[in-house]
């Protein structure tokens, strides 16, 4: 009988103890970091401890293989963009004026599918004249191709200037906004120099090593690009545990910097700013360098208009955004070329496929129209191996 009558009382007992254990621990933990940074900005489960090398003297390309590029490490060049026109001339009211019929391909700045603005053309496609009328007061901001009547008045830094670099440029890209927007935390596919031209960017980076940690949304394993799940407003720390171990940078870049951000380098942006416009110069994902001219070449700013640039597009008709690579245009081609000795456009949606099989056969089609076209350049409907080799870096 007094047995019975006890438990409770040490049940009772037990119970507040270990309900103040836990408590407890989660206070103690909350202030070891186990929980720090729960529900606040990314970043605030640690100081960022990663430093990033800064300079004001573009380097050697070699160098810049060597020491940056090659070891996927990213590099602060101050002061760069300052030496392109476009640093002065690109107010609101000159693009307005001398740009103004031009198209921009647009996004919303919530990052949704539903959010699609509507342009002056069409869903998701504007003039840079009815954006500047209309940007401040809609949901709205540029991402685009750069179109390549403003290639003049955008300078490369010398650093691109010889060897494998003097090649490598895929395709240049311009953002646009109001400010106040926000990225997810997310990697690209490129190596990228990025430009501001107005405005202030602060930038959160993580090295791909931290990939697993970081909560990646699922994709096919062939993409190259990658987004985290994780909110960077709020990071829910008891979700996504696992971002407590991730080392990170934080910086800033103003009006006239540019940032050489590594392929795969997961970031995210913050910008501010009325107008904030920024200019991206993506290259390759390249492995090694051939530094052949690099020993006479002559080294300085160069309009963007004298280099060779992979997919360009005129700010009217198909957009070319997004497109690989020419050297992973070719190699994809050569090894299809073995499979089917013709390749056609609709070899091309069966390879497509095979990196993403989520698709169906006519949207692979759809997607391989246009770059089939560009290639396909005597309109035979086919390619052969030897029209492979023969293709141009200089696609579009």
């Amino acid at each position: 009988m007094y047995a019975s009558r006890s438990r409770p009382r040490n049940m009772k007992t037990i119970t507040l103890l270990v309900l103040f254990a836990c408590i407890n621990f989660i206070s103690t933990e909350s202030e070891d970091g186990f929980l720090k940074g729960h529900l606040k900005p990314l970043g605030g489960h640690r100081p960022p401890d990663v430093p990033i090398d800064e300079t004001d003297i573009p380097p050697h390309p070699r160098t810049f293989w060597e020491k940056y590029v090659k070891h996927g490490k990213p590099l602060i060049l101050r002061g760069a963009m300052k030496h392109s026109p476009g640093f002065n001339l690109w107010t609101t009211q000159y693009l307005k004026e001398k740009y103004g019929d031009l198209e921009v391909r647009l996004e919303g700045k919530i990052e949704k599918a539903s959010n699609i603005p509507i342009g002056a053309k069409s869903f998701g496609r504007d003039t840079i004249a009815n954006f500047i009328n209309t940007y401040q007061s809609e949901n709205k901001y540029i991402v685009s191709q750069l179109p390549t009547a403003m290639y003049p008045e955008v300078m490369v830094p010398p650093t691109m200037q010889c060897g494998t670099f003097k090649d490598s440029l895929v395709e240049i890209d311009i953002w646009m906004s109001s400010g106040n927007s926000k990225s997810a935390l997310h990697k690209d596919a490129f190596n990228t120099w990025n430009c501001l031209v107005s405005g202030t960017k602060q930038w959160k980076m993580v090295e791909n090593k931290y990939e697993p940690l970081i909560y990646r949304s699922w994709e096919p394993e062939a993409q190259i690009g990658g987004f985290s799940l994780i909110n960077v407003s709020s990071v829910d720390m008891i979700k996504h545990p696992n971002i407590a171990k991730v080392r990170w940078s934080n910086f800033t870049i103003t009006a006239g910097d540019c940032l050489y951000l590594p392929r795969s380098y997961y970031h995210q942006v913050t910008s501010f700013g009325d107008p904030n416009i920024a200019v991206a110069l993506l290259f390759s994902r390249m492995t090694d360098f051939d530094d052949t001219g690099c020993d006479n070449a002559e080294l300085k700013y160069t309009p963007l208009s004298d280099m060779i640039v992979t997919w360009n597009w005129s700010g009217h008709g198909t957009m070319t955004m997004g497109h690989a690579d020419h050297r992973a245009v070719k190699e994809q081609l050569l090894k299809a070329a073995e499979s089917y000795g013709r390749v056609t456009v609709q070899n091309l949606a069966e390879e497509t496929l095979l990196i993403d099989p989520e698709k169906t056969f006519n949207e692979a089609l759809r997607e391989m129209i246009t770059p089939f076209e560009i290639l396909d350049k005597e309109g035979k409907g086919y390619l052969s191996r030897e029209d492979i080799l023969n293709l141009d870096i200089y696609i579009a």
